[in-house]
């Protein structure tokens, strides 16, 4: 009898040898077991769970918390050729669970990811979390509160950006490079950053919905490019620096 037993553990660890590698290639924790990771054959990514994905800037404890493919996206300098392979074939991205803050280049130096699905319960998007991305279109929920800076610089194939109100800030260069012509700020827009629409094409048209005109650091885009400010018709605080360096129209409805 005990011989049966010891035989099908020594059975159970060596399947469990075979197999757990190729489980641990494609699935794992994602900054803390709170959250978790898979990737399909599709090239799909899925993140779960709860709290932050990845970690912010000032979340230093989490830091020995990560794994490799944490430090693939957080440091693309320090991926494998095989890791290299892995994140070229991610092509769309799926945050779901109880997820209220996406960190510090969570998603960063992603070259073919084009679509991302977001939680309603997101909050915070840190620093540079999808940097110079693939994505071609985004929609970020009503929940989120601030978009920090560089969060989708150098994304060069974004075009259509969704913003929704309860968003509050918008930080520096957050939109630097991409390809979008024109932007609705939702009337609860309180600050943007300098630059924020940096390197963004010509003629660009931007939908000033905040009844008085949120806090900058400086200009908001290129002293070369072409930008139309399209604000509401009692709009206040639009007639001062930087507003006055763009073409203002107060043709908004009420």
């Amino acid at each position: 009898m005990k011989r049966d037993v010891i035989l099908v553990l020594l059975l159970v660890l060596a399947v469990a040898a075979i197999f757990f590698p190729i489980y641990k290639d494609s699935h794992g924790y994602f900054g803390s077991p709170a959250v978790k990771w898979s990737i399909d054959d599709s090239g799909h990514l899925t993140v779960s769970g709860s709290g932050t994905v990845g970690v912010d800037n000032d979340n230093e404890e989490q830091k020995p918390k990560y794994n490799a493919l944490v430090m693939v996206l957080g440091n693309i300098n320090r991926a494998t050729d095989m890791e290299l392979e892995k994140i070229d074939a991610i092509q769309s991205l799926t945050i779901e669970g109880n997820i209220t803050e996406i960190g510090t280049l969570a998603f960063s130096a992603l070259p073919n990811l084009q679509t991302v699905e977001l939680p309603d319960t997101l909050e915070v998007i840190h620093e540079a979390a999808f940097r110079d991305s693939g994505l071609i279109s985004v929609e970020i929920p009503a929940s989120v509160k601030i978009i920090d800076r560089w969060v989708f610089a150098c994304c060069n194939d974004l075009a259509d950006i969704q913003l929704h109100d309860g968003l509050q800030e918008i930080g520096r260069d957050a939109f630097e490079g991409c390809s979008i012509k024109e932007l609705r700020i939702p009337e609860t827009v309180e600050h943007l950053g300098m630059s924020v629409f940096a390197d963004c094409p010509d003629n660009f048209d931007l939908y000033m919905y905040p009844i008085t005109a949120p806090k900058t650091d400086g200009p908001l885009i290129n002293a070369d490019k072409n930008i139309t400010i399209h604000v509401r018709q009692n709009a206040q605080g639009y007639n001062q620096e930087p507003w006055t360096a763009y073409n203002v129209k107060y043709d908004l409805d009420e």
